[in-house]
């Protein structure tokens, strides 16, 4: 069996390692009973073994855990959600899982549609990450910057300059932001400079529209339901973004640039040239721009391009 192939059993464990390691006792505890679910023929086994086939990566597991709680947060699953914080329940990991594994068996045929669903995660966290080479790139360049971004779900990361960050001993940002980063230099701290942002795009194979109750949900479903804090920033920056954010294109053109989307491929759309094209368009405008810059010509910005993904849409960012 190749490295990158695991069974359901498999991935349902090293998620529940990765739950507990990330801070969520309820999912790794959930996950693991899950693994044991499927090995005994339960409810879970029934429910998944559709997808037994489709085990490269590890999303399975999130998936089901996403679709149960889109339905606990919906008032699907009114024994479960005494036991989830995110809907007003009391955390107790050790009565919780009869009553989800309960959950599947009554709404197995809601399951079924939506475990097909893909995992979006769009933590306003990570951008405590990029706040320290944002700033360096500002200070170093002396550029704006124009921000493009692959894989950016509902784009909330985009805003990261609407956030407030800090430290011991400094911070960045508005204080009066509704969404505060505490601690996000554990040792020194990054250089101080003015940000000036004049273009902000995304692209993403299915992006959340946070401005729809349909896109919230979503991006809520799959957030860990006992990690309130994560909920609460998830819901600052949702707020803050709903201002900024423009719908994102579903359809053939991405919507960055004018760059449009290749064609489709076995019914499904294939965005990767769009991607591939996204990429080069930021190294060739982030090229122009420094050398208009180094020439003392207008239309100097500093770009930022990342990595590929196929098959997807776009959304944009309004400053």
């Amino acid at each position: 069996m190749a490295e990158d192939v695991l069974t359901a059993p498999q991935q349902f464990r090293a998620q529940a390692d990765w739950s507990r390691r990330l801070g969520s006792l309820l999912y790794a505890h959930m996950l693991t009973r899950a693994a044991e679910d499927y090995e005994a023929g339960g409810p879970v086994r029934e429910l998944l073994d559709p997808h037994a086939q489709d085990c490269r990566g590890m999303a399975l597991p999130l998936q089901l855990m996403a679709a149960v709680h889109r339905l606990v947060l919906k008032g699907h699953a009114p024994e479960l959600a005494r036991f989830y914080p995110s809907a007003g329940g009391s955390l107790a990991i050790e009565e919780s899982w009869e009553s989800f594994r309960g959950t599947i068996a009554e709404q197995m045929e809601a399951l079924r549609e939506l475990v097909k669903r893909p995992v979006q995660t769009n933590d306003p966290g990570r951008s405590g990450s990029l706040l320290g080479g944002f700033l360096l790139i500002a200070r170093c360049t002396g550029l704006p910057l124009r921000l493009l971004e692959i894989g950016s779900s509902a784009g909330l990361n985009l805003c990261w300059d609407r956030f407030r960050y800090e430290w011991p001993g400094g911070g960045w940002g508005d204080p009066a932001s509704p969404l505060r980063l505490a601690d996000v230099f554990v040792d020194g701290a990054p250089p101080q400079a003015a940000v000036t942002i004049i273009e902000r795009c995304g692209c993403d194979r299915a992006p959340a529209d946070v401005h729809s109750s349909e896109g919230r949900l979503t991006l809520l479903a799959c957030t860990w339901p006992d990690q309130l804090e994560r909920i609460q920033r998830l819901e600052a920056a949702i707020g803050i973004c709903t201002r900024r954010i423009l719908r994102g294109g579903t359809g053939q053109r991405c919507g960055l640039a004018g760059i449009t989307a290749g064609a489709s491929r076995g019914g499904r759309r294939d965005c990767g040239l769009s991607f591939r094209r996204v990429a080069l368009h930021g190294r060739i405008r982030a090229g122009a721009d420094h050398r208009h810059h180094r020439e003392g010509r207008p239309g100097g910005h500093a770009g930022r391009a990342t990595g590929m993904v196929e098959n997807g849409a776009a959304s944009r960012v309004q400053q």
